[in-house]
């Protein structure tokens, strides 16, 4: 793997192969100088701006905004007649915490969990409230 210096006396880039190179002479102007600065790192891995992770899953499963995750998971498990009543309003909760945290740092992936984790904790803690006040309201 090559490094490479700048010369310091007219700036061109000088390409160093062997890290064991202490001392290198510029090919433009002949100034001899010694390795002292950190070498810019040639082949380094440039993403796209719409890949800030190189793990390609990151899109998919927001693994750094776990609310929105957490919130989603319960929000589709919620659907389970008896079990909703429980976990609706905590994906409710976490789909909110989910959402703020998005808009607090968009490198956080997760707006859609969290939206869905939104909507189904909301509809379905509605819809039990309502199970549970139908015998209140008939009398």
């Amino acid at each position: 793997m090559s490094s490479i210096y700048n010369c310091p006396q007219c700036g061109i880039a000088l390409s160093v192969n062997d890290p064991r190179i202490q001392q290198v002479q510029c090919s433009g102007c002949g100034y001899q100088f010694a390795i002292q600065q950190p070498p810019v790192v040639v082949g380094e891995v440039v993403h796209e701006p719409w890949q800030q992770d190189p793990i390609t899953s990151s899109g998919l499963i927001p693994y750094k905004n776990p609310c929105a995750l957490i919130g989603y998971y319960l929000g589709v498990f919620a659907l389970i007649p008896c079990l909703g009543i429980l976990l609706a309003p905590a994906a409710l909760i976490l789909g909110i915490f989910g959402l703020r945290a998005r808009s607090q740092n968009p490198l956080r992936k997760g707006m859609a969990h969290a939206i869905v984790a939104i909507v189904l904790g909301g509809l379905i803690t509605l819809g039990y409230l309502f199970l549970l006040l139908i015998p209140f309201i008939g009398q």
